[in-house]
């Protein structure tokens, strides 16, 4: 099956819109994953589709990559998360960042001017929040019923690696000779 540009302009706009929803509710590991999907050279290639999409669409895009752009240790996803409360899904990767930061930079023991060692505390201590940061977020409860439809239909996605991708999208928005985009309406 070949989709149109304005096919793909379409399906991009619905996963900014899931996007929308995602950001309501919290939900900033899903989120990465969509723009990030988005991000892929694959996908970020796609030039005559992303040309099809409303201003506030790709305003959008831009809203939602500075929220999670990991400078300064994803500061600004960092001061949304804190400002959220409630139910709220992180992304994962900050957690599991901060932790192998916290572990491999800190010594497992200390060694005082008396040269006896002991245990680092203060490296347990900062493991333990970070640890029990992210058990917090594992004990709120989302309130949304499951749908197994929706669920199946993920779960039996087909996984494809980024050449495969690539090939894809070449197949979509082919290159002319010189290196250029062709203007297909593919």
């Amino acid at each position: 099956m070949q989709y149109r540009t304005k096919d793909r302009t379409k399906l991009i706009t619905k996963l900014l819109a899931v996007c929308k929803e995602l950001r309501d509710l919290n939900n900033y590991n899903t989120m990465m994953g969509i723009i990030a999907g988005l991000n892929m050279s694959s996908v970020s290639r796609l030039k005559q589709t992303f040309a099809g999409l409303k201003r506030a669409t790709t305003d959008m895009i831009k809203q939602y990559q500075l929220l999670l752009d990991p400078a300064a240790s994803f500061k600004t996803l960092r001061s949304s998360i804190k400002a959220s409360g409630g139910n709220i899904l992180p992304y994962i990767g900050v957690s599991l960042s901060d932790i192998t930061f916290m572990d491999d930079g800190n010594p497992d023991m200390v060694t005082t001017e008396d040269g006896e060692s002991y245990p680092n505390m203060e490296k347990y201590q900062l493991l333990t929040t970070a640890i029990s940061n992210v058990k917090q977020y594992q004990t709120a409860a989302y309130r949304i019923a499951p749908v197994p439809t929706l669920y199946g239909y993920l779960v039996e996605l087909p996984c494809l690696t980024e050449s495969m991708l690539y090939n894809l999208s070449l197949e979509r928005e082919p290159r002319d000779p010189n290196g250029t985009l062709r203007g297909s309406s593919r």
